[in-house]
């Protein structure tokens, strides 16, 4: 579906949806430099204890092992060429001088580079705590058409919990469950256990070609997979 917008007149109300969204978006270049964080992801951000903003507001993590893991997926995803769309990066951040679950940032490119410039970047951040929350996984569990039975294993998986406890735990066969998960790795696209932890922690931003897939063939409109 195409939705008319109308700019400048409809810019104030992008922004305004883009700013109640639970989730925390920021466009960067190659670089680092913000050239835009709605309000979600200057919240986290400024609660993480792990992050800092130097010179030029470019984004800098305080841990100077992630802020060179950071900058060079940045750098990676940047010049990723026509490919730059599918390229991603997950970080897991804890947060050690807080109660509060890890921080979750993925990088993700974007077909939009200005006339002599670098590549835009997507930068999602996401509280672990938010992000589990069965209305979220709810959200992208309905993207994916999943059931509710492969639903309750994907929640339970990005958890922490075991396959093998499963079974047990839902009163199934193990064989139910590993069938439950196949179906759960074919509807995603994704292959392994830890990339279905990755992609519910990210609301679907850690795995662009399988949401590209998916409104090729449905069609629908994708925003509901990011709040």
């Amino acid at each position: 579906m195409q939705v008319p917008f109308d700019a400048p007149q409809d810019a104030w109300l992008s922004l305004a949806v883009l700013n109640r969204l639970q989730l925390g978006i920021a466009i960067l270049d190659a670089t680092g430099s913000i050239f835009f964080a709605n309000a979600r992801s200057r919240e986290l951000l400024g609660a993480a204890d792990v992050v800092a903003k130097g010179a030029g507001e470019r984004l800098r993590f305080v841990d100077c092992v992630l802020d060179r893991k950071f900058r060079r997926a940045l750098g990676q995803i940047a010049s990723g060429g026509a490919a730059v769309e599918n390229a991603s990066e997950v970080f897991v951040v804890q947060r050690p001088r807080s109660a509060q679950m890890p921080l979750v940032i993925a990088v993700c490119g974007l077909a939009l580079k200005p006339t002599g410039g670098s590549p835009r970047l997507l930068v999602t951040f996401a509280d672990a705590a938010d992000a589990l929350s069965t209305t979220n996984v709810g959200r992208l569990a309905e993207f994916f058409r999943l059931t509710p039975a492969e639903q309750r294993l994907t929640q339970y998986l990005a958890s922490g919990g075991r396959l093998s406890d499963a079974a047990r735990e839902f009163g199934v066969s193990p064989h139910t469950v590993r069938n439950q998960l196949r179906a759960v790795f074919e509807k995603s696209g994704v292959q392994r256990q830890a990339d279905l932890t990755r992609l519910v922690m990210t609301g679907g931003t850690a795995n662009f070609p399988a949401m590209h897939r998916q409104l090729n063939n449905t069609g629908r409109e994708s925003s509901h997979a990011f709040h």
